[in-house]
């Protein structure tokens, strides 16, 4: 289920299966040549950030004309050989061919989240991407995956975060530094986006040493011992000297005003010391 501004949920394992004999239906209908493609290739890649809710995304070659499948996204694109694979007997574009294809053409917040996870899991490199979109002139949708690889940062950890920075850059707020280390006696770990407080121009010894941003997302991963190590750790940033600001996922979804006003008051704190 998709939750806003490329926040996404994981799907459980019987809707995911449903999906992938969808999307297997739809690329057996599409005929001869046809691949999924886009934010589909994405997640029959497992990168993170790929939305659930929205159509299957499926290529034909050039030569051919468009059959009608309700559900089905068809655009037509010659695919080379190299960007051409099989992923759980699906046809389906490359991880490279997928990243490329989703930043000109996909939902920018999702298109960054992608290609940060692909770059993080080694299938490509945000310099191969690059060099492929330059390969490609003034082409369609080139200007949009130049300025969607701009704003990729493969030290952000998840697509909420990634999703948070981008709403806060989309604001005019400064760039915040996404998985930002601190430390306080046995206690160590790294911040989701921090704004040092050098960095704002803050003074030397004033009450906070910068504002630090945490993205809550819940999972049905988390334990109770998670849990505890969470709260652990918050109370360990506040006695760092971090004043500390936490948003949900709810929050940057439904009320995104609201929490850029709440990290630009935070900002405006931390500077006045």
């Amino acid at each position: 289920m998709r939750s806003g501004r490329g926040l996404y949920e994981v799907p459980n394992t019987a809707a995911e299966d449903e999906w992938r004999r969808t999307v297997r239906r739809s690329v057996a209908r599409s005929g001869v040549g046809a691949a999924a493609a886009r934010f589909t290739a994405a997640r029959l890649h497992e990168l993170s950030g790929a939305p659930v809710a929205c159509p299957v995304f499926v290529t034909i070659p050039r030569s051919r004309s468009k059959p009608r499948l309700p559900g089905v996204d068809l655009t037509r694109s010659d695919i080379p050989p190299e960007d051409h694979v099989l992923l759980d007997d699906i046809a389906s574009t490359s991880a490279l061919r997928t990243a490329l294809d989703c930043v000109r053409f996909g939902e920018r917040v999702a298109a960054v989240c992608v290609v940060e996870s692909g770059a993080r899991l080694g299938r490509f490199t945000l310099d191969d991407v690059t060099e492929r979109l330059a390969a490609l002139g003034q082409s369609p949708g080139t200007r949009a995956g130049r300025l969607a690889l701009g704003l990729a940062d493969l030290r952000s950890e998840s697509p909420l975060e990634t999703a948070l920075r981008l709403l806060l850059l989309d604001a005019g707020l400064p760039h915040p530094e996404p998985q930002y280390p601190f430390a306080l006696e046995s206690i160590w770990g790294r911040i989701d986006l921090a704004y040092p407080g050098a960095q704002l121009g803050a003074k030397p010894h004033g009450r906070y040493v910068g504002l630090a941003i945490e993205a809550d997302g819940r999972t049905p991963r988390e334990t109770a011992a998670t849990f505890h190590h969470d709260r652990v750790r918050h109370t360990a940033l506040e006695e760092a000297g971090w004043l500390v600001r936490r948003f949900t996922d709810r929050a940057i979804r439904r009320t995104p005003r609201e929490v850029v006003l709440g990290v630009r008051r935070a900002l405006a704190a931390v500077v006045a010391g």
